[in-house]
C-alpha cells in the first residue's frame, strides 16, 4: 500500500544543518494542493513556525512529487503535510509528520 502523503526528507529523528532545509515527499493526489506546517518544539510546547501550501507535480514520472525549501535556525522541529479536501480547504486529510533537529 502507498501512503496518501509521504514525507521522504527529512527522515524522522535526523539532524540537518541550519540554513536552507529541503523538504520533499509524494502524494497520491497528482497535481493536488497540499498544506504544510512547520512547528518549532521547545520541550513539550509546539508553536507554529512556518506554513503554506504546495502543489504536487502532475508530470509523468514525477506524479505526486512535492518539495519546498525553508530557512531554519538551530532547534527541534516537526513538519506536517496534508492533502486539502476539495470544496473544503479548511479540512486536512491524510496528514504525515516527521520530527527532526536543526544543528
Amino acid at each position: 500500500m502507498v501512503a496518501p502523503v509521504w514525507i521522504i526528507d527529512p527522515q524522522e529523528g535526523t539532524s540537518v544543518d541550519d540554513g536552507a532545509v529541503k523538504i520533499s515527499g509524494r502524494s497520491t493526489a497528482a497535481g493536488g494542493k497540499l498544506r504544510w506546517e512547520i512547528l518549532r518544539i521547545d520541550g513539550s510546547v509546539e508553536t507554529t513556525y512556518l506554513n503554506g501550501t504546495v502543489t504536487a507535480s502532475a508530470e509523468a514520472g514525477q506524479s505526486g512529487a512535492f518539495s519546498l525549501s525553508v530557512n531554519l535556525g538551530p532547534g527541534s522541529y516537526e513538519i506536517r503535510v496534508s492533502q486539502l479536501q476539495d470544496g473544503n480547504p479548511a479540512q486536512d486529510l491524510n496528514v504525515d509528520t516527521r520530527g527532526f533537529t536543526v544543528k
